[in-house]
């Protein structure tokens, strides 16, 4: 195994892992019918059952094995990808982690946004915070 190391890897599998405590713990809350697809103007435009809610956070997970896998048993990585295999993956489980909990906080609420902002504001708020965070992972 190369590029593997236990305690930053420690961080990812704590942001898997929230999505799905915090649904088990509000999951009587949610209504049967949640927003899952929000237009450019912050309004839901798509519904489906509260089931939906687990597909982000599963599909998180199985993106975060895909990449570590490749990381971990690669013989043939280039230089580039040793050094930013771990940004990549941080900066993906943390875009979707942050786009998990807004869907579910807008299902708990049945609003796009608890204090008004509109929705597409606030995911760009926060991939943008997140690529500035991490600015020096994927040079132009």
């Amino acid at each position: 195994m190369t590029n593997f190391n236990l305690k930053k890897e420690s961080i990812l599998w704590i942001l898997l892992i929230i999505p799905f405590i915090y649904l088990s713990l509000v999951w009587n809350l949610l209504p049967e019918v949640v927003p899952i697809h929000f237009a450019a103007n912050g309004k839901p435009d798509g519904w489906g059952s509260k089931s939906m809610e687990l597909i982000a956070p599963g599909i998180n997970i199985f993106v975060y094995l895909l990449l570590l896998s490749k990381t971990v048993w690669s013989k043939n990585e280039s230089e580039f990808t040793k050094k930013n295999s771990y940004k990549v993956r941080l900066i993906l489980t943390l875009v979707v982690f942050a786009l998990t909990m807004f869907a579910i906080h807008a299902a708990l609420l049945e609003v796009p946004f608890a204090v008004g902002v509109p929705a597409h504001s606030f995911v760009f708020c926060i991939c943008h915070i997140i690529f500035n965070l991490c600015n020096s992972t994927l040079p132009l």
